[in-house]
């Protein structure tokens, strides 16, 4: 298990700009001490860094440079930009609250979380959810009155 002390053998964080750096070069890397090391990954978004032979998300080991402890959860990418790993955008959270974070999906036609169109009503329908258990809080004419609805009844059950 990689400890504190050999991660900043290696590499040092920058928390302002969320790089990694090399620390020296090494049989581990090919890099010149103060270049970037990490490398994104294409299709996931995340940027990775190989310290001692083994792979680590970036945000992971930058919560454990900086805590000293590896994350208990997951780190959450507040700004929801998954390569931005400065100090101040990540956080330790469970998935539940992770995945609240996420964007909207591709396939959302109301813009809101919890609204959905009811084809044979033909108005949108609010459905909400959390720990699990799903809520049906009516159907309404507008999309934006849908939206309110959803939007107070997650902001009250978070």
């Amino acid at each position: 298990m990689l400890t504190q002390n050999e991660l900043k053998k290696y590499v040092t964080y920058d928390p302002i700009s969320g790089f990694f750096l090399s620390n020296k070069g090494s049989k581990y890397s090919n890099r010149n001490k103060g270049d970037r090391v990490g490398t994104l990954h294409k299709t996931k978004g995340y940027r990775y860094i190989c310290v001692k032979g083994k792979t680590y998300r970036e945000q992971r080991v930058a919560f454990f440079w900086m805590t000293g402890e590896w994350p208990k959860f997951q780190v959450d990418h507040i700004n929801k930009i998954k390569d931005d790993n400065r100090w101040e955008n990540l956080r330790d959270v469970p998935p539940i609250i992770n995945s609240w974070n996420r964007k909207k999906h591709r396939d959302n036609t109301s813009g809101y979380t919890g609204v959905v169109w009811h084809k044979s009503l033909k108005k949108w329908q609010v459905l909400c959810r959390s720990s699990g258990k799903q809520t049906y809080l009516g159907v309404y004419e507008n999309v934006h009155e849908a939206g309110k609805i959803a939007t107070e009844w997650y902001s009250e059950n978070r």
